[in-house]
């Protein structure tokens, strides 16, 4: 369900749902999606869901995929409705419980999209994805998994890094990964 370092090559075998630093990747939020609504049952699992595919950080991708479990959604752009509209209808959506929804841009607006998700005509969900702004800083963190570091004590730690911009959005980097040296404290 991870992505992972095989070992014996150089790359990353990247067929997880989870990166290798076990960060969702749009395929989990697919996999949610699929889930129907009965918070009776779970309601974490089970309530309404959506989530946008799409980092909205590119201009060349004007396809918006919306992974959701909800009769209709609804995409705004900088606030404007593109309208609201059922899940694909194709010959690879139609075995799905809940297929994606997938929307058409005529073109690219830096900004915010935001996704309504509806059932019975109610908006139940939503969610939004904002354009990144230039880069502004380098925010990085300790893992503790938690259980806090103890001093006097030799340990492995994952330390995290990301670049973010003024706000902090963080910043997608598809398919390459950064670099930091090691050190020793």
């Amino acid at each position: 369900m991870f992505d992972y370092n095989r070992g014996y090559a150089s790359d990353i075998e990247a067929s997880g749902i989870m990166d290798i630093f076990r960060l969702p990747k749009f395929a989990c939020y697919f996999y949610k999606s699929q889930a129907d609504i009965k918070p009776e049952v779970n309601e974490e699992f089970y309530s309404p869901f959506i989530e946008i595919a799409n980092f909205y950080n590119d201009p060349s991708f004007t396809d918006v995929k919306v992974y959701s479990n909800c009769d209709e959604v609804e995409l705004l752009v900088n606030g404007k409705s593109l309208g609201r509209q059922k899940p694909d209808s194709d010959r690879i959506s139609t075995h799905l419980k809940h297929p994606p929804f997938t929307f058409k841009l005529l073109s690219f607006e830096p900004g915010e999209i935001t996704a309504k998700g509806y059932v019975n005509n109610e908006v139940v969900t939503s969610a939004a994805r904002k354009t990144p702004g230039e880069a502004d800083k380098l925010k990085v963190w300790v893992d503790e998994s938690g259980k806090p570091l103890q001093k006097g004590v030799n340990d492995v730690v994952f330390l995290y890094a990301a670049i973010t911009d003024l706000f902090p959005l963080l910043f997608a980097i598809l398919c390459r990964y950064r670099h930091f040296p090691s050190f020793q404290h």
